[in-house]
Parts: structure tokens; C-alpha cells; sequence
């Protein structure tokens, strides 16, 4: 949580000296209703098409699905950045443990895809609108229960899952 803090301030600290229409953040509601995950992205137009990424997520709340995960990639904006309809592709690591009939924990590993649009809603704050998938390579293990350690099975394999679904208020410096 602290690591989560000093990030969200070195990067408002960093937007200071950005010029206007550069530089964004972003965070995504709809991950914040599941489960309180505190999410955090962060972006940079490199060209009038073009906007690199960062993001973040961390669930240490909910002991059904706990998780850590980073990525990076490249937004595409067919009109103009922070503005109108989007795809996006990223690379992807998450720590995750989740616990439904069995509890299950392990890393994944992949890319991702998205796509959507984003509504300017004033001059410096948008609402971005999207759906993702992300496929992959993951390595994991199941326990019999939560607390008594007993694995049931392990391994790795390959995977496609839903990325997220993308509700994000973003304020563009």
C-alpha cells in the first residue's frame, strides 16, 4: 500500500513540468467495485496517434481474490489522443490467489488486448469506456482449503481470459 502511495505522488509530482495534453491518469471504477482493488495508470502521448502506458493493480482486501499485477504497452487513438475511439495492446504480470470451492494461487504472464472510447467530459477529465482480453502462460498451484496447505495439483499452462472491464475517470494534464 505505502510502494502504491509513493507511486501516485511521484507521478502527480512529475505532472508539474509536463506540457498540456501529454500526460494523463487514470483509474478504473469498475476494478474499484470488485472488490476494492486500488488501481492506478498512466500515460504519454508520444505522437498525435500514439500514448504509451503504464498501470498497476493491487487486491490485498478480499481474501476470495487477492492479486498484484503491472503491465505496459501502447495505445492507438484513430482521431487524436485522450480523445474518441481507442485499441490498445499491452504485456502483462499478475499475482493472484483466489479462493471459490478451492483456493487457487499462482502467476500469469501474457499480452492483452482492448479496445473503446473515451468521452471528454471537460477540458482536463475524460471517461474511458472499454473491454479487454489477455492470453497467456501461467504457472499455478491448488490447495485442498485456505488455511491447511495441502496441494491438490500444479503445473503451468497456457491461457485466455477476460483483461478487465474498463470504466476509468482520467485526468488529462
Amino acid at each position: 500500500m505505502k510502494n502504491f502511495l509513493l507511486i501516485f505522488l511521484m507521478m502527480l509530482l512529475f505532472c508539474q513540468g509536463t506540457s498540456a495534453q501529454q500526460f494523463a491518469l487514470s483509474t478504473n471504477a469498475a476494478s474499484w467495485a470488485d472488490g476494492l482493488t486500488l488501481n492506478l495508470d498512466a500515460s504519454y502521448a508520444v505522437a498525435r496517434h500514439w500514448s504509451i502506458e503504464a498501470g498497476a493493480r493491487y487486491n490485498p482486501f478480499t481474501a476470495s481474490s487477492k492479486q498484484r499485477a503491472f503491465d505496459v504497452g501502447a495505445r492507438f487513438w484513430p482521431w487524436y489522443t485522450y480523445s474518441g475511439w481507442w485499441m490498445s495492446s499491452h504485456a502483462k504480470y499478475q499475482e493472484y490467489s483466489r479462493t471459490l470451492s478451492r483456493t487457487y494461487e499462482g502467476d500469469r504472464v501474457g499480452g492483452t488486448l482492448a479496445a473503446g472510447y473515451s468521452k471528454m467530459l471537460g477540458k482536463h477529465l475524460n471517461l474511458d469506456m472499454g473491454l479487454g482480453v489477455w492470453g497467456g502462460y501461467e504457472t499455478f498451484r491448488q490447495y485442498r482449503c485456505e488455511t491447511c496447505g495441502s496441494i491438490l495439483d500444479s503445473g503451468a499452462r497456457y491461457f485466455i481470459l477476460p483483461d478487465e472491464i474498463i470504466l476509468s475517470l482520467t485526468y488529462v494534464f
